[in-house]
């Protein structure tokens, strides 16, 4: 237990002020928010729970599930992942109540339509696949007052949507998600317009397709991409010298080079990519879309059940 405790409290003052708050998802034009209490079990997401709460220290982890009741194994769960550890994300501040929510999830689900993706804080501090058959584990620090007693957790999860493919002709246009895209202009990129910074991203480039963008409605707007697709609508991956798609596999290891696709954007309303996939053999481009879900896990206990003898 001596050497529990020298090797926690090294990790507390090498964990101070490492961890940062990812930036949080907009949930605007999202469904609504689905609340539950410990576990959410849908067809259509994979299966998550609260496993539930601990309080790390360089003692160790002591942890207590959902409701409050002591949950050792998870403690010493979570005490040997750090113990193993040759970095760490633990993060110890003074003055508030220093907690992690612990979070079980299916590792797989192929029938979910929903992707799991983490609370909206962010402030991950560990994980541990195959903590049982099939589920893994994933703890967050909360951010809380001493005087706190129960907390809520928002989890984001994404379902792709339907997209839409924009030909790669002049003037043509599509939309998704409250925005029209149109073909401006493309064709070879001149080297001595390219930016020092877009000869590092894009060394290969030579060629440009600019994409001219209008809000049509107003608010967050959630659209992924564009991927470039060939003649015969699929992903442009793999390209030899002169810029044409090779098929995956078809040519020799290290004859080809992975597709470019550099935004080097020129205004608020104009994209301008740099590529080293020639634009006669693109038939157009994808732009993607997901949904997000917001589900809040309520009334999760920040202290074990007093008496409880831990």
């Amino acid at each position: 237990m001596k050497q529990y405790r020298q090797l926690f409290a090294l990790f507390s003052l090498l964990g101070l002020g490492l961890v940062q708050a990812a930036p949080q998802l907009s949930t605007a034009k999202d469904e609504a928010v689905i609340r539950v209490r410990e576990v959410l079990d849908r067809p259509e997401f994979p299966l998550v729970r609260v496993a539930g709460v601990c309080d790390i220290t360089a003692d160790g982890a002591k942890c207590w599930d959902g409701q409050g009741k002591p949950f050792a194994s998870l403690g010493e769960r979570v005490t040997a992942y750090y113990m193993a550890q040759s970095t760490f994300t633990l993060s110890i501040r003074p003055g508030v109540k220093n907690r992690w929510v612990v979070m079980e999830r299916e590792q797989q689900n192929a029938k979910a339509s929903y992707l799991y993706t983490g609370l909206s804080t962010g402030n991950n501090a560990g994980s541990i696949l195959n903590w049982r058959e099939g589920m893994m584990l994933e703890w967050y620090r909360l951010d809380l007052l001493k005087e706190d007693k129960v907390a809520s957790v928002q989890v984001k999860f994404l379902k792709e949507a339907p997209g839409v493919q924009l030909p790669l002709k002049k003037g043509a246009s599509a939309e998704l998600d409250g925005v029209r895209f149109s073909i401006d202009e493309f064709g070879a990129l001149p080297r001595e317009s390219m930016t020092a910074a877009l000869l590092y991203m894009a060394p290969a480039a030579k060629y440009r397709i600019r994409v001219k963008r209008q809000v049509l409605v107003a608010g967050h707007h959630r659209y992924s991409g564009p991927t470039l697709l060939d003649s015969e609508g699929n992903a442009i991956r793999q390209v030899d010298e002169n810029g044409k798609p090779l098929l995956m596999g078809s040519a020799p290891f290290g004859t080809g080079s992975a597709t470019q696709l550099t935004n080097s954007r020129r205004s608020p309303e104009e994209d301008e990519y740099a590529t080293n996939v020639n634009p006669r053999y693109i038939s157009g481009l994808k732009y993607g879309k997901n949904d997000l879900q917001a589900v809040e896990f309520e009334q999760i206990p920040l202290d074990p059940i007093s008496g409880s003898g831990e």
